[in-house]
């Protein structure tokens, strides 16, 4: 093979295309009886003496013709002498060769393990600005504010240092208190790591009472004798929900149905269906209250998406009566726990950053869930102009006279634009002529 190419290269380089011709003739012929196969016999004396595009391409195809003939000559005639003796360990060399081979290929499409960040626990404050960009805390929510309320202030902490991104791993209702940890920088991609695990909460429910929220959030709609239910009823009432729970969501909860929160149709009055999902309760330990017996004290190690205050109501449903939430705390995320946790007030102070009060809605949990402010368009007079109308009262009452006066409005601004013929009027003290119509050809 090696004769054969250095002929060709030697050819092609010092002969013109005639001569070129004859010695890959003369090769191939060499080849061809060598290995059984036909010679090149496609070159006519015309495509000698003119050589053409046609002729060309030809000659490429001699070429390649001819090497993999010699080359399946040669990977054969070297199987069939190979010494039967040494086939295994040859064998054995093969695999170790492409062994070696492969080793370094996965060796660098692995990509390098993630160091983990860093989890700073209190009371020392993070040690650079370094870590600020790779960085878990763990933080003990204080009732009245909202999981996006610590981000937030945690955000505004984390910019002087020069890290943007904070995230959280798990909701905690307003009521709730207890442990929420953030992610920060680079850290924000094990969100889902964390939010993973299993949940414990320590709370109390209050039996006989049910409340739209399910919790303390707002006023009991509906009550029910609860005298009856003994301790032993309650204990066997909460085993009785240990393991696989298929529960329904609450309609004060953040799930989309349709493309909607649940939470916006409850505060319209509405019931939307919703599938059931199915969690996991690991255990799930009842007291009563020694001073009320209708304060039931409980303590849940449950799984991710687990609504505890569904639980309680569930429970009440069990027992005969009703029940509702009226304190929760998580006291652990996986082996975190909130013992470990900083208060808002203690990161600020140690970072040597003043600390300042959101500015959050007096709350009180005997009182019932104040409705966000809606800002209504309402139309004045002929229907011309725009203005804001007022705040949102709360369900009925001023909120439906308002809704009824501006779909008679937005009625009758219809009514008007179909007699007018969908025209603008134009308000001017000075009657303009219109031109008379151009006719018609």
């Amino acid at each position: 093979t090696a004769d054969m190419f250095t002929t060709l290269t030697l050819g092609a380089s010092l002969a013109p295309s005639r001569l070129c011709v004859s010695l890959i003739r003369h090769c191939s012929s060499r080849t061809a009886a060598a290995a059984g196969a036909p010679g090149v016999t496609a070159f006519s004396a015309a495509s000698m003496r003119r050589p053409s595009a046609s002729a060309s391409a030809s000659l490429s195809t001699a070429i390649y013709t001819a090497a993999a003939a010699s080359s399946r000559r040669s990977s054969y005639a070297a199987a069939t002498t190979r010494p039967r003796h040494s086939a295994a360990a040859s064998s054995a060399s093969d695999d170790a060769s492409d062994a070696a081979e492969a080793a370094p290929a996965n060796t660098a499409s692995a990509k390098p393990e993630r160091p983990p960040p860093t989890m700073v626990k209190p009371p020392s404050p993070p040690a650079s600005p370094e870590v600020w960009q790779d960085m878990v805390l763990l933080m003990d929510k204080p009732k009245g504010w909202t999981s996006f309320d610590v981000v937030g202030k945690t955000r505004f902490l984390s910019k002087i240092f020069g890290a943007k991104k904070v995230g959280h791993c798990g909701t905690l209702d307003p009521m709730a208190t207890g442990l929420l940890i953030l992610c920060i920088g680079k850290a924000t991609k094990m969100v889902d790591t964390f939010t993973g695990m299993d949940k414990c909460y320590t709370g109390t429910m209050k039996l006989g009472e049910a409340t739209p929220s399910q919790d303390a959030m707002t006023a009991p709609e509906e009550t029910a004798p609860w005298e009856h239910i003994t301790d032993a009823d309650i204990a066997a009432g909460a085993a009785g929900m240990v393991g696989a729970v298929s529960q329904l969501p609450p309609m004060y909860s953040a799930i989309k149905v349709g493309g909607e929160r649940l939470y916006k149709a409850a505060r319209r009055g509405e019931v939307v269906e919703r599938p059931e999902r199915v969690i996991t309760v690991n255990s799930f330990s009842v007291t009563r209250d020694a001073a009320d017996a209708q304060l039931v004290h409980f303590r849940v190690d449950c799984s991710k998406g687990t609504y505890v205050r569904t639980l309680a109501h569930d429970l009440g449903k069990h027992l005969g009566s009703h029940a509702h939430l009226t304190a929760l705390r998580r006291e652990s995320i996986g082996e975190h726990s909130v013992a470990d946790a900083w208060t808002i007030e203690a990161l600020f102070a140690s970072c040597g950053v003043p600390f300042r009060e959101p500015d959050l809605e007096d709350y009180d949990e005997s009182k019932p869930r104040k409705q966000q402010p809606r800002k209504k368009l309402s139309r004045k007079g002929s229907g011309q102009g725009f203005s804001r109308g007022g705040d949102d009262v709360g369900e009925g009452g001023e909120e439906g006279k308002a809704e009824e006066a501006a779909e008679a409005a937005e009625a009758a601004e219809k009514e008007e634009r179909a007699g007018a013929g969908c025209r603008r009027r134009m308000k001017s003290s000075v009657e303009v002529a219109l031109p008379p119509p151009a006719p018609l050809c």
